[in-house]
């Protein structure tokens, strides 16, 4: 067994019996919008330095290696966390065989994130919240993914692939990462199954929309039920308030969620 898998052995061990729960869809979540209250299959807030998932499904999380809680996007202390992969390092959170990622007709993410080692992977497929994480096309970390790739621009991988449009003009990878680095962003990426489109977002703004599936050389890319909820998988910096969604969230919605302000205070240990 490598060593990520006994890592993980241990995090089923932890949360297995969490990550599987069946929704009742029955609360309003503080920090969210009362109007997606309904559509919440996991919620990450990180007060108090917690990983429990407060959308009140208890599918908690697990953290692995060089991980704990540090300031979030307002300096309120113990409100996101923070990952080191740097070093030879192995760090990120973690819910094993999450089914309620199953069968989903819709899904979208939502992470606050701010790079500390942009130089370092600014080049190579860093994960902000993933199922599984085997690299494969088109441009995910895993059956899919929300990570960060090429200039450290965040990109959404599963049947296709949509991108962070460049903020430097004319267009410097370099400068872009540089400006990417310790500034706080939001991110958004959506999926509707019905017409197989997919949307990613910065700062409440879209950047990119594409329909139908990605030419892999092989086939169409092949996506299934399978591997565990992985959040900074390879990344290093801060995560904070990770929302998934089982439905494609409109533009309206996402702005709400940008507009939010950081939950900290509301859950406390």
């Amino acid at each position: 067994m490598n060593q990520l898998s006994k890592r993980t052995a241990i995090a089923v061990l932890a949360c297995l019996a969490s990550c599987g729960k069946q929704d009742g869809k029955t609360r309003d979540i503080a920090c969210l919008p009362s109007s997606l209250s309904t559509n919440v299959i996991a919620f990450y807030p990180f007060s108090s330095g917690s990983l429990l998932d407060r959308s009140g499904n208890n599918r908690h999380l697990v953290g692995v290696g060089a991980v704990g809680p540090d300031a979030d996007r307002d300096n309120n202390p113990q409100c996101a966390y923070v990952l080191n992969n740097t070093g030879g390092n192995t760090a990120y959170l973690t819910c094993p065989d999450p089914t309620f990622l199953n069968n989903l007709s819709g899904l979208s993410v939502s992470a606050w994130y701010t790079i500390t080692d942009s130089l370092r992977y600014g080049g190579s497929y860093t994960t902000l919240v993933s199922r599984d994480t085997a690299k494969a096309c088109p441009d995910r970390g895993g059956q899919w993914s929300l990570g960060l790739y090429d200039c450290s621009r965040a990109v959404f991988g599963m049947y296709h692939s949509v991108w962070d449009q460049m903020i430097t003009s004319p267009v410097s990878c370099e400068k872009e990462m540089r400006l990417r680095y310790h500034s706080w962003h939001h991110a958004v990426a959506t999926y509707d199954k019905a017409t197989m489109s997919i949307a990613i977002y910065r700062d409440g703004v879209l950047q990119e929309t594409r329909t139908g599936v990605a030419d892999c050389g092989s086939g169409a890319p092949l996506v299934r039920d399978i591997g565990d909820l992985m959040l900074g998988y390879r990344f290093t910096g801060k995560l904070d308030d990770v929302a998934l969604f089982d439905k494609a969230l409109t533009q309206q919605e996402v702005s709400a969620l940008y507009n939010s302000a950081p939950c900290c205070s509301t859950y406390v240990e």
